[in-house]
C-alpha cells in the first residue's frame, strides 16, 4: 500500500471519528472486532407526568377516594385516621383539640340561648267607650277594631288614630283613657298589680275606691300610681306625669 493511500485513510479516519481502529483495519485488510468500540444508542430520560401527578407532595390535600370513604365508615375508624378513642396528632406531635365556636354568648356550641323571661301576666279589659279609629290586639295577634262592651283577656295592646280616643276598664278597678295617637299595653304583674306601659301619647288613669295598685311604665322607667293622674310622653317634652282633679 502506498504512502499516499495511507495518509488519505488516516485523514478520513480522523474526520469520521474512527481513530486508530480504522488504521488497523486498513493495514490488515480486515476489521479488528476486539478493538473497535461499539457505540450504544443515546437514551434520553422520559418524564412520567401521570406518575408525578399521582404522587403526594408535602402540603398537598389529596381527595378521598371510594376506598378511603369505605375505610372511614368502618368500625373503630375516626375522621382523623386515628383509632377510636385515641387522640389525633398534629404536625408538632401534640393532640388536636376540637374547635368550639360559641355564638350569641352561649357557653357551648349548639346550646340554645336562654329565652327572655316575661313576668307580665294576663289581665281582663273591657271597652267602655270608643271615639274614632281605635285598634287593639292580644299579644302579637292581628289588629282588630273593638266596639263598646267588648272584652279581652291577656296582654292587651291598644292604639288610637288622629283625633281618636278609647276608655278601657281594667279588672283591678282602674279606668284608663287613651288620647289621640297613643299606644299602650295593659297587663298584670307577678304580685297582682295592674301595669300600664305607655309607649307614646297620653293616658288618663282614674282609680275606683277599691282599686288595686297600678304601675305606670314609660320610656323613662316605672312608677306607682295611686290617684287620678294624667301621663304624657312625646319626643319633645319627654315623659310628664301629673295628678288631675276628678270631674
Amino acid at each position: 500500500m502506498s504512502k499516499r493511500r495511507l495518509v488519505c485513510i488516516g485523514v478520513a479516519s480522523v474526520l469520521l471519528g474512527a481513530g486508530p481502529e480504522a488504521l488497523a483495519q486498513s493495514s490488515s485488510g480486515e476489521p479488528d472486532r476486539t478493538r473497535v468500540a461499539r457505540r450504544k444508542p443515546l437514551k434520553r430520560p422520559v418524564v412520567n407526568l401521570e406518575r408525578q401527578a399521582a404522587a403526594q407532595r408535602e402540603g398537598q390535600v389529596v381527595p378521598r377516594g371510594p376506598a378511603a370513604a369505605r375505610d372511614a365508615g368502618a368500625p373503630g375508624a375516626s375522621p382523623t385516621g386515628a383509632p377510636d378513642g385515641a387522640p389525633a396528632e398534629g404536625r408538632d406531635g401534640g393532640a388536636l383539640r376540637p374547635s368550639v365556636i360559641a355564638l350569641g354568648g352561649a357557653e357551648e356550641a349548639g346550646a340554645p340561648a336562654p329565652a327572655p323571661v316575661d313576668s307580665r301576666l294576663s289581665t281582663s279589659v273591657r271597652v267602655a267607650r270608643v271615639d274614632g279609629s281605635v285598634q287593639w290586639r292580644e299579644a302579637d295577634r292581628r289588629w282588630e277594631s273593638p266596639s263598646e262592651a267588648d272584652s279581652g283577656t291577656g296582654r292587651i295592646e291598644v292604639r288610637t288614630g288622629p283625633g281618636s280616643s278609647v276608655t278601657l276598664v281594667v279588672a283591678g278597678g282602674w279606668a284608663v283613657q287613651l288620647g289621640p295617637l297613643s299606644r299602650a299595653t295593659l297587663s298584670r304583674g307577678e304580685s297582682g298589680e295592674e301595669r300600664l306601659a305607655l309607649l307614646w301619647g297620653e293616658a288618663l288613669m282614674d282609680p275606683a275606691p277599691d282599686a288595686s295598685a297600678l304601675v305606670l311604665e314609660t320610656p323613662e322607667g316605672a312608677r306607682g300610681v295611686q290617684e287620678r293622674s294624667r301621663a304624657r310622653t312625646d319626643a319633645f317634652s319627654g315623659v310628664q306625669v301629673m295628678p288631675e282633679a276628678g270631674e
